[in-house]
């Protein structure tokens, strides 16, 4: 019986061994199954292309991928083989999960953001501008504004946006809340469909500058209007903002919405249905952005062409009346003018090139240039700028120095008296080395030739760079017929 027992005792705890031994092995194997399943999972990342895993990539991956799977099917499978699978099929939605949940993150801060422009919207229609232009049209002489031109000056078209933007705002809410429909079509087809009004941000980005003027004009002439906006501003649902904080909004969301768009991308997979209609729409917010920037210089340049033409004063020193009275025709405001440059330089106009530059037999010319003609004009502060004894400058100075800082309109007064026009496609540009001095170069025409110097080689290389290229644009429009004399 004892012999039994420890016989029975031995068995038994051999058993319990065992037992221990294949609890200890099934835990290694699926902790190294566990390890091949993500080695796997990488190795699958790394053959699929960059489309996404499973996505199909060049010929060559696909072979790969599928020589890899079939691995595992090349008879019955086994338990180990299943166990490999089901570990990949679990990675592969543990970070579909992940990404999917970044995206909604993403769209969260989009949908909320855009609840709170519209507020803002709300808010700027609805205690400034509805109350400014209703009292404009009445007869109430204690109206902030009688002007209801003023009034559309500094809201331009804020009414508009907030109409659309309210509905926009409801289809982004309904996508993001939709949990299935935004991990199948995300936000792509909404910006894609629904954002044609944006065309609208054009108008009030160009009029902007001139909101704003506005504004302090009529904060500064008129009391009752200036006691209005700070009783406005004081309201609770304006939470402290004051009305320029809410003018500035539109300008800004257009760029707001390429950078969550930009986000919402980069947490799609190229794999993904959605990920096309992304890009796209993505790249028409892009594209309008670059469009209003384009529009807002194009805006500014032509105020400030319009601004050049009403200082400018003409004294043609050879061909009488008739020449002066041709010039002013030939010179008329062009809705297609464009400025390019502007600034100071020493001239030299001869048949003949000296070498060295001399200073001394040089004069001061304040040059403008625009898309096709180059005004060389003179403007009494000038004469400030040259020293008293420019003829004891030595060829070997460094000319920079009897030169003015670059000269704007705004530095020069009222008074600019051109000299000279010169058409763009009778001009060639040449660049001359630094044995005629620092900052010296060519202008040359039919029938005379210029030496300019700049002061500095940097801002010879300035000049250079914008009379060629705006010279190479203006042949390339096909502008190379002279206009009517």
């Amino acid at each position: 019986m004892e012999g039994g027992g420890k016989n029975h005792l031995l068995t038994v705890s051999e058993d319990h061994a065992d037992g221990e031994h294949r609890k200890l092995s099934r835990s290694i194997s699926i902790r190294e199954a566990t390890q091949k399943g993500k080695k796997m999972l990488m190795s699958l990342k790394g053959i699929g292309s960059s489309k996404g895993i499973g996505a199909g990539g060049d010929f060559k991956s696909q072979h790969k991928l599928r020589k890899l799977w079939s691995r595992q099917w090349d008879s019955e499978p086994s338990k180990e083989t299943l166990v490999k699978i089901i570990l990949i099929q679990k990675l592969i939605r543990a970070y579909r999960a992940r990404m999917l949940k970044r995206r909604l993150l993403v769209a969260h801060e989009l949908m909320v953001t855009e609840e709170h422009y519209v507020k803002a919207l709300s808010v700027l229609c609805r205690f400034f501008y509805e109350p400014l232009l209703a009292l404009s049209k009445s007869d109430n002489k204690e109206a902030p504004l009688k002007s209801t031109e003023d009034v559309e000056s500094i809201f331009s078209v804020v009414a508009k946006l907030y109409i659309h933007h309210q509905e926009f705002s409801k289809y982004l809410r309904e996508r993001v809340l939709d949990f299935d429909l935004f991990a199948s079509k995300s936000l792509g087809d909404l910006f894609i469909q629904h954002t044609a009004f944006f065309e609208l941000y054009s108008g009030y980005i160009n009029n902007y500058d001139n909101s704003l003027a506005t504004v302090q004009r009529c904060k500064k002439e008129i009391p009752k209007f200036f006691q209005f906006v700070e009783e406005a501003e004081a309201r609770e649902e304006c939470e402290y903002a004051d009305l320029s904080s809410f003018l500035i909004q539109p300008i800004q969301r257009i760029p707001r919405y390429v950078m969550l768009l930009n986000a919402l991308m980069r947490k799609t997979s190229k794999a993904h249905p959605c990920y096309e209609q992304l890009f796209k729409a993505t790249q028409k917010i892009k594209d309008m952005t670059d469009y209003f920037n384009e529009q807002k210089k194009d805006s500014e340049n032509a105020d400030y062409v319009q601004k050049l033409y009403s200082q400018l004063e003409f004294d043609m020193p050879h061909g009488g009346a008739e020449r002066q009275r041709s010039v002013k025709i030939t010179f008329s405001l062009n809705e297609e003018r464009r400025f390019v440059k502007e600034g100071d330089v020493m001239m030299i106009k001869d048949k003949n090139v000296s070498k060295p530059f001399p200073p001394s037999r040089s004069e001061d010319r304040h040059l403008i240039l625009f898309n096709d003609v180059l005004l060389m004009c003179f403007t009494p502060t000038m004469k400030s700028v040259r020293p008293a004894r420019v003829r004891r400058l030595s060829s070997s100075l460094n000319l920079s120095k009897t030169l003015r800082a670059k000269g704007s309109v705004e530095a020069m007064g009222n008074q600019i008296i051109i000299k000279e026009i010169i058409e763009l496609w009778k001009v060639q540009v040449v660049d001359l080395p630094a044995s005629y001095g620092e900052g010296v170069f060519l202008i040359q025409s039919f029938d005379c030739k210029y030496s300019l110097c700049a002061g500095t080689d940097k801002a010879k290389q300035e000049w250079f760079n914008a009379l060629f290229t705006t010279i190479e644009k203006l042949f390339k429009k096909g502008a190379t017929n002279p206009p009517p004399s």
